[in-house]
């Protein structure tokens, strides 16, 4: 045991040892006189206000500098509301149509092909019923723009055309640009349906007014009239004992002698000879056609659906519906749009349903969706925001190739996953059955 008797208390240990440093590594701590402390103070404080009055002024000039833009977009809202003015007249006029001529300079002096996405041998192969095929080609027109050739492959009539050398019948959709639609028809005609004895044009699809779409609607009539013409001629001549070699080679595109433009009632549709209204059903060769009435981009906007394909449909929807979104309701609201994406969705099985848009917006679409999906406010679930990605992994891969493969056509199954106007539909549809079912546990039994 400890004596502590002859020792007496003990003091802490610490007191009788030096205090270690607080911080052996940093150099002595320097004494600083009350005066310095005094005038650091006041340069802080000095610092701090001449911040403030900075920020303030920084501030007041950015406000004063947004002022006029946001009076300026007061100015030109209401015009940017009447847009559509704008498409369906100006786009009429030669004056607007400056930037596809230059564009087209520009292909020629730096030597690059005149079409925005690989076409010549990319086609989209439809089983007909009860027997037959319907040959899909997107032809590239203007800057994004899409018509579509329809060649008609019905058994008997390629039977037929590879006897006689008479062509298999076809149709076009959406003819914007007359010389291109024809001269990338008359490639096909001269190659890819060659042995049918080329193609017989006998109807033009317009889907609506607007130039980007109409465009080329009577200039292919005059050349379908001028062909007609030549033809009686040529027949002429050959019942008057006309020697062959006087005989220009026959193209391998021929014209029906009254070729028919088909187009919605409500539209003013250059060239149009048959209006069609919803639900309207006709032929061309034999591919069968409905009319559906999609208003909003216009009025008379109008999508054609090919009705016997084998095991599902193929619609043409011009401006309508995109990969991804919708085109510019114009002449009607957001809930006319959904509401033609309700129409096509109750007249057609998704899972066998093919979309042929009428532009190549895809990429732009899916990229603002993408980016708008990642806020918190509008974030899909899991699994449609990985399919969304998924498309536009897809879609861009495509686009970015050195032949721009086209992004159509696209399912209407996969559209009801990644389309923001189905996913408005979808929510709308949850309100009224939640709303429904509550008012079903309200009432007694």
């Amino acid at each position: 045991m400890w004596d502590t008797a002859a020792t007496g208390p003990t003091e802490p240990l610490l007191c009788s040892m030096e205090r270690p440093p607080h911080a052996p590594w940093l150099p002595p701590r320097r004494s600083r006189s009350r005066c310095c402390s005094t005038i650091s103070w006041l340069v802080g404080v000095l610092a701090s206000l001449a911040l403030i009055f900075y920020m303030i002024i920084i501030g007041i000039l950015i406000l004063i500098c947004q002022i006029p833009a946001l009076i300026l977009n007061c100015f030109l809202m209401p015009a940017a509301s009447r847009f559509g003015y704008v498409v369906e007249y100006a786009y009429s006029l030669r004056i607007c149509k400056l930037h596809v001529t230059f564009e087209r300079m520009a292909q020629r002096l730096l030597r690059r092909r005149p079409y925005h996405s690989r076409c010549i041998d990319l086609r989209s192969e439809l089983a007909l019923k009860p027997q037959g095929k319907c040959f899909v080609h997107a032809v590239p027109c203007l800057t994004a723009n899409f018509a579509y050739l329809l060649v008609d492959g019905d058994e008997a009539a390629a039977r037929h055309a590879a006897e006689h050398g008479s062509g298999l019948r076809c149709c076009l959709v959406d003819p914007c640009d007359a010389s291109a639609v024809i001269e990338f028809t008359e490639i096909l005609a001269e190659g890819l349906y060659g042995e049918f004895g080329g193609l017989m044009l006998e109807a033009v699809l317009c889907t609506h007014k607007h130039w980007d779409h109409a465009g080329g609607n009577k200039d292919i009539a005059a050349w379908a009239r001028v062909d007609a013409r030549k033809a009686s001629v040529e027949g002429t001549g050959s019942t008057q004992g006309s020697t062959p070699s006087s005989t220009p080679a026959k193209s391998r595109l021929c014209y029906a002698e009254r070729l028919p433009i088909y187009g919605g009632h409500d539209d003013w549709i250059p060239g149009r000879t048959h209006m069609l209204d919803n639900g309207d059903v006709f032929w061309v060769g034999s591919l069968e056609f409905e009319a559906l009435a999609t208003p909003g981009h216009t009025m008379g906007s109008t999508a054609f659906c090919l009705r016997n394909v084998s095991g599902g449909d193929a619609i043409f929807t011009g401006d309508c519906l995109f990969s991804g979104g919708c085109g510019a309701p114009f002449e009607g609201s957001m809930l006319d749009m959904e509401h033609c994406f309700a129409s096509i969705l109750q007249r057609c099985d998704p899972a066998r349903t093919l979309l042929f848009p009428g532009h190549e917006y895809t990429t732009m679409l899916l990229e603002t969706e993408v980016k708008q999906s990642q806020d918190s406010s509008t974030q899909l679930p899991p699994g449609r925001f990985l399919s969304l990605c998924g498309d536009y992994y897809s879609v861009a891969h495509r686009r970015k190739l050195h032949d721009k493969i086209p992004s159509v056509p696209c399912s209407l199954a996969a559209e009801r996953q990644i389309n923001p106007i189905f996913r408005s539909l979808r929510q709308r549809a949850s309100t009224v059955l939640s709303e429904i079912t509550a008012k079903q546990k309200q009432q007694p039994p």
